[in-house]
């Protein structure tokens, strides 16, 4: 999975070239996951790239929060891992606590069905509890 800074910082610069770089160092036939379509999305103009990136969500929650990076069912962001997600490997990770409980907030268990549905939709191949 690729991680970067902050958009604004020295970090967060020239993602879809560091991106294409990671990709021409790893064996063609492996894929590499990021996080956020928009960051697939910068190397949509090269096809043979854009292929071998699929997606990794590190904050899945079971329903709209500010921090799912707008990633939750409705959103162009969603749509797209869900319509790409056939075809990729998917990963993500699913804090604890109360952004992915269910009705009663004094239970912080993750709430199974939930979790599940959302994962199903975007066809994860696994999950990481966190």
């Amino acid at each position: 999975m690729a991680q970067f800074g902050s958009g604004t910082g020295k970090l967060g610069r020239n993602k879809g070239c560091r991106i294409g770089k990671l990709l021409s160092v790893v064996p063609a036939e492996r894929n590499v996951q990021v996080r956020l379509p928009e960051f697939k999305n910068l190397l949509k103009d090269k096809p043979e790239l854009y292929k071998r990136l699929s997606f990794h969500d590190d904050f899945i929650v079971i329903r709209p929060d500010r921090w799912d990076a707008d990633m939750h069912e409705g959103t162009p962001k969603f749509d797209q891992i869900v319509a790409e997600s056939p075809y990729l490997v998917v990963d993500g990770e699913l804090p604890w606590g109360f952004w992915s409980v269910g009705a009663d907030p004094t239970v912080l268990l993750p709430d199974g069905l939930l979790t599940v549905c959302r994962r199903r939709d975007v066809y994860s191949s696994s999950i990481i509890l966190r």
